[in-house]
């Protein structure tokens, strides 16, 4: 009966704590949630070499983020970044990376210390792009009450008549499988409609087999390859531990593709690839 009595007082805890914590959250209007900073110079990609870094960063919440967001050099030319939120420590990191435009597609605001700021996904390029844009879920994550963003970009090649897509995705974690599926289709049909090549790429929180063989399913409906990491450490489900964080590229060839396990300014490890065209 103790036992029964804890459990119960435990439970409306946590409760009361998520029903407070998801009250912080609000979603900004649609003309208010796909931002752009700073100006790309770059005309176009380099076909025969350029270098790609996806990863989860946490919010830039921990100390070792800015310096090791920093180590992957001048050279990276595209960055697709999941749980992205605004804030100084964000664009400290950036400093290194002056040439880079980055494009912001906001799931969520939260209120701290009277600030206001935005989190999201964001796809970052030293060649400008010629077209980008947002998806936002319709479903919403239990609890916090907020959606998931995938933001996409096309970037143009120098010399060829031909732009690289470019889809970032934040997978729905806790909602229903069937809105992941819908996540997923929406997607599709962004890849679908473009003629050149693609990386397809980002947190998918594909935490059980469902998910995991939707992605899959969707992948091979598109002609896209899986990445494959020889160190892969890439993060896992704590659940099921199935790999969460995925790579899938079509119309390219992967020089490397390299997981930096070195790296502890995040929860999740930095995928890296060095890509050209066939």
């Amino acid at each position: 009966m103790f036992k029964a009595h804890l459990l119960l007082i435990l439970f409306l805890i946590s409760s009361f704590s998520i029903s407070v914590h998801a009250q912080r959250f609000k979603i900004p209007p649609r003309d208010k949630s796909f931002l752009k900073y700073g100006q790309a110079e770059e005309t176009g990609l380099n076909p025969e070499h350029f270098d790609v870094v996806i990863w989860n960063i946490l919010k830039a919440k921990k100390k070792r983020f800015s310096k090791e967001f920093a180590s992957f050099g001048l050279k990276t030319d595209l960055f697709l970044l999941q749980e992205v939120s605004i804030v100084g420590e964000f664009f400290n990191a950036y400093l290194p990376y002056s040439a880079h435009e980055i494009h912001f597609g906001a799931s969520f605001s939260s209120n701290k210390k009277g600030n206001v700021i935005l989190s999201g996904t964001a796809i970052s390029s030293n060649t400008k792009p010629v077209a980008s844009g947002m998806l936002r879920s319709r479903e919403l994550e239990p609890f916090v009450k907020t959606p998931k963003v995938v933001t996409w970009m096309k970037v143009p090649f120098k010399g060829l008549n031909t732009t690289l897509l470019l889809v970032n995705i934040h997978g729905l974690n806790l909602t229903k499988n069937r809105d992941f599926f819908k996540q997923m289709d929406e997607c599709a049909k962004i890849i679908n409609a473009h003629n050149g090549p693609v990386i397809f790429a980002g947190d998918f929180n594909t935490s059980d087999l469902e998910k995991y063989n939707k992605m899959n399913q969707v992948a091979l409906d598109l002609n896209l390859s899986p990445v494959a990491f020889l160190n892969d450490k890439r993060k896992k489900s704590k659940f099921s531990r199935l790999v969460i964080d995925h790579t899938f590229v079509r119309g390219l060839r992967v020089k490397t593709a390299r997981v930096h396990t070195e790296l502890k300014g995040s929860d999740h490890k930095a995928m890296s690839l060095v890509l050209s065209l066939p």
